[in-house]
Formats: structure tokens, sequence, C-alpha cells
């Protein structure tokens, strides 16, 4: 998944990046203000356990766990 956006009529720049498979997660953000000469560049990247409970699989409406 990709996103790439302009703001406040092409001030700034940001473009988003999720790539995962069964096993691990890649997460970009860019970011660039206009006539800047570099981007911003944050990464995420983990890897995914096969025991782990998913998020959201149990409903408790109201309720935040950790």
């Amino acid at each position: 998944m990709a996103q790439a956006l302009s703001h406040n009529d092409g001030a700034r720049f940001s473009v988003a990046l999720l790539v995962m498979d069964d096993s691990r997660v890649a997460a970009v953000q860019c970011s660039r203000i206009k006539g800047a000469m570099r981007w911003q560049v944050e990464q995420l990247t983990f890897e995914l356990r096969a025991d782990a409970t998913p998020i959201g699989s149990r409903s408790e409406r109201g309720r935040v766990s950790g």
C-alpha cells in the first residue's frame, strides 16, 4: 500500500509506504518541503511472530489493554 500527498498547494509533499508478507513488515514515511534539496525519511521494519495473537481478535468495546 502506498500514498502520496501534496499539502498546502504544493508547499509540502509526503509519501507513505507499507509492505508486508506473512513474516515481515516495512513501513516508510517520507516528507519534503517545496524547494528543499532532501527528503526526510523514516523507516521501520519488524518481524511478525507466528504465535502472536492478532490485533482485534477479541472484542472488548471501550477497553484499552496493555
